[in-house]
């Protein structure tokens, strides 16, 4: 490993898995099963976040919003990363060659570890993987430090790896 870094962190939805599109329509499937008014800021929306989907939809219809976004990831999420997601092409490789490398290989997500490590694991990603961490070990949005998710690194020894954004 002829590098400064030790450790490789991966997003996983839009970096490893190509599960994004599921994450900003399932509140469709979520409001047809429920048979649900859209509200009126999503009525002209295809896609749309899944957290301020949640919120509106609780809004609207005088729904606990966090029972509503617990039922879309265990129901709805929990299907797709189970039957319809599907890994980046050069995923796979990208994970064999760090962890062959010896780097630390670790993915980060705000999937819930339950359904992402299966999803992980059906592709064979989950083989080059020594972490996956969620937002219940990082108690809210995952953070890039790679000390706070025991990995044996400093922050300045660790490299991100994420999809890049837009700019604003």
């Amino acid at each position: 490993m002829g590098s400064r870094y030790k450790a490789m962190v991966f997003d996983m939805d839009g970096t490893l898995l190509n599960s994004m599109i599921f994450w900003r329509t399932m509140w469709w499937e979520y409001i047809d099963d429920h048979d649900l008014p859209v509200p009126a800021e999503l009525r002209d929306k295809t896609v749309y976040g899944c957290g301020k989907a949640c919120d509106l939809i609780a809004r609207d219809n005088g729904l606990d919003r966090d029972a509503v976004y617990r039922e879309m990831l265990e129901v709805y999420l929990a299907r797709h990363y189970r039957d319809d997601v599907l890994p980046k092409p050069y995923a796979g490789e990208a994970l064999r060659r760090f962890h062959q490398a010896g780097y630390t290989v670790v993915v980060a997500s705000a999937t819930p570890r339950r359904l992402s490590g299966p999803a992980l694991a059906k592709h064979g990603l989950l083989d080059y993987v020594d972490l996956v961490t969620d937002t219940e070990d990082m108690g809210g949005r995952p953070g890039w430090l790679c000390g706070r998710m025991n990995v044996s690194c400093s922050r300045t020894r660790c490299t991100p790896c994420a999809p890049r954004r837009p700019p604003a």
